[in-house]
């Protein structure tokens, strides 16, 4: 079986070359030949393959492939519900339970959000917020610094961690965190396999917060 790896041409940092050359060699010991390609060398060309394993948020690039007749890992649908955390939000709504969210009101050019947003003054508001969409969130103190990151793949949980930064209320390893094995109990088990069922996904991580 042949694979295509769709990455980013232009994400080049180390931490991504290492992550694609780890799913490449994992693919051989299953007997899966898995040919790195870009987003740009796809975009000039026809994709060869028996799937795709789309390593990537080119929403557009994953429709196209998917109209040919390949599969592909996760879908356009999946990877545009997850790219956007206001439609992530409003596709979890009622399936599992979420921080306080409001998504800001639609703005079609770069505008004066002070109403809607509280700071303590107006160049605060600008410092935080450009033209990009954006949501606001309950800070969940309790959680602060600390998460549950569940890895489901197949609507089967493979792998779980415990993250844990003490310099960032984000509990992101690339921000400076530490992790753990963690093992997830019944609760946190389902809202991570309820939450990809969700959104479509045949791979995703969950991230849980205490409280």
């Amino acid at each position: 079986m042949k694979g295509i790896l769709l990455v980013n041409h232009f994400l080049t940092q180390n931490k991504f070359s290492q992550l694609h050359s780890h799913l490449v060699k994992s693919a051989e010991k299953c007997g899966v030949d898995l040919v790195i390609k870009t987003n740009l060398q796809l975009a000039c060309e026809s994709a060869e393959a028996d799937f795709v394993l789309f390593w990537d948020k080119d929403v557009n690039l994953a429709r196209r492939l998917e109209k040919s007749g390949l599969p592909v890992f996760n879908s356009a649908q999946s990877i545009a519900l997850c790219d956007d955390k206001a439609k992530t939000y409003t596709e979890l709504l009622g399936v599992v339970p979420q921080p306080k969210t409001i998504a800001a009101p639609l703005s079609y050019f770069k505008s004066d959000y002070a109403p809607f947003v509280l700071c303590r003054s107006k160049d605060e508001v600008l410092s935080h917020i450009g033209t990009q969409p954006f949501i606001l969130q309950e800070f969940i103190a309790e959680s602060a610094g600390r998460d549950v990151r569940i890895e489901v793949v197949g609507g089967e949980i493979v792998a779980a961690t415990e993250r844990i930064n003490k310099n960032d209320f984000r509990a992101n390893v690339t921000n400076g965190g530490t992790m753990r094995q963690y093992f997830p109990n019944a609760a946190e088990r389902k809202i991570a396999l309820d939450a990809c069922k969700a959104l479509g996904l045949t791979f995703g991580g969950d991230d849980i917060l205490q409280g």
